[in-house]
């Protein structure tokens, strides 16, 4: 391969190649009624596991755990989660700390 032809390759390949943005909704779709209550429960119940030693699945669960905060946080639903994530790992420290391992 010539020099000019490994020029014109390198070209076209850095021409292709967009910038991905991800940018969160504008005026959040419409969701049902319950949707922050499960999935933020599902999340709080994954990471309370995690902290009780309870690690069967561990990885696929706080895999799914994580795509639903991105949803939440897309749904500009992440503030009020973030107080109840916070609420939900206090009561857990207060747990560990005291001896009682069940939140």
């Amino acid at each position: 391969m010539s020099a000019s032809t490994h020029t014109t390759t390198s070209n076209l390949t850095k021409k292709k190649r967009k910038k991905v943005v991800i940018r969160s909704y504008k005026k959040p779709p419409l969701v049902p009624p319950e949707f922050y209550a499960t999935q933020s429960q599902f999340v709080l119940n994954a990471t309370s596991n995690v902290l009780n030693s309870n690690t069967s699945n561990a990885s696929s669960s706080l895999q799914q755990a994580h795509d639903r905060v991105v949803d939440l946080v897309q749904l500009k639903m992440g503030p009020r989660f973030y107080t109840a994530l916070c609420a939900s790992m206090k009561q857990a420290c207060v747990s560990i700390i005291n001896g009682n391992e069940d939140s």
